[in-house]
């Protein structure tokens, strides 16, 4: 009696070893072949979300990330926080990180593609636009015409540059022209860094135009023109990766319920509008044509 309870016992423990074993087991083959799935759509404003997932990817066994693009840039905050997250997570993992662009990666959206050890665009792709854009409204002669001014008390002779309720002076054009051009001169540095291209062969490019994919390759800004598979294919062979990749996407966001509505009846609700502030913004943004 003692022996077949002692073989119950025995069969119990190994049961439960087995349990607690089976999905380490049963993930083994995967894990040899998981990617990291980072993706960059639409205008970059809030990227809490995307930081906390590439934080939760520096804790798992991925091989790779791919870098899903479709933006036109945002800001510039935003946009540095992407790169030095990214540029982390490879170094610290060791592993490699491919970009592709199948339809739009400008300004912004290309600072953050710069960190990748290769760039995949389709030939018709937009890229680039490596440039700093800030708009600053005017509303005196409106105000004058309507009878309305704004009594401003300051302490810093260029705390209230930018005023719409006065004429800009010379000093402060040139106060934030000098912003501007050190933030174009980081965008620079950092696409040099990561496309490994001097600045100089960068600067003729960085006017903030767009080119096409295929420009984009001439001029070094994209290692290879081509589609998803061909991207795909790049990654398994810079990771090492044998069979097709599986992919670990981030956790879909909770939708509020009006919004999960009106994307149910009219499609998703905007974008470039989450850009308009009550104050001015400095933007790694392309506007468009």
């Amino acid at each position: 009696m003692i022996r077949f309870w002692g073989t119950v016992l025995g069969i119990f423990l190994l049961l439960l070893l087995l349990g607690l074993l089976y999905p380490r087991v049963k993930d083994l083959p995967q894990r040899g072949r998981k990617v990291g799935w980072v993706e960059i759509h639409g205008p970059i404003v809030d990227v809490s979300r995307t930081l906390d997932w590439i934080d939760e990817l520096s804790e798992q066994s991925v091989r790779a990330v791919f870098l899903h693009i479709d933006s036109p840039g945002g800001t510039v905050g935003g946009s540095q926080a992407l790169y030095f997250a990214l540029k982390r997570l490879k170094r610290e993992k060791d592993i490699p990180i491919v970009a592709y662009i199948p339809s739009l990666g400008a300004s912004g959206a290309y600072y953050v593609a710069s960190v990748a050890d290769k760039i995949v665009a389709q030939p018709g792709a937009i890229v680039g636009s490596i440039g700093v854009i800030a708009q600053l409204p005017e509303y005196y002669e409106l105000g004058e015409k309507i009878g309305i001014r704004m009594r401003t008390f300051k302490a810093g002779k260029l705390k209230d540059a930018g005023n719409p309720w006065r004429p800009m002076q010379k000093e402060e054009a040139a106060y934030f022209e000098h912003l501007l051009q050190e933030m174009h001169d980081q965008f620079i540095r950092h696409v040099s860094e990561g496309r490994h291209l001097p600045p100089d062969s960068i600067r003729p490019y960085a006017d903030g135009r767009v080119f096409t994919g295929e420009e984009a390759r001439t001029y070094g800004l994209v290692d290879l023109v081509g589609s998803f598979a061909e991207a795909e294919s790049l990654l398994k062979e810079l990771a090492g990766i044998k069979g097709d990749p599986v992919y670990v996407y981030p956790p879909a966001p909770p939708k509020p319920l009006l919004r999960r509505l009106l994307e149910g009846s009219v499609g998703s609700v905007p974008s470039l509008s989450s850009l308009l502030k009550p104050y001015p913004q400095v933007l790694y943004l392309w506007t468009g044509p």
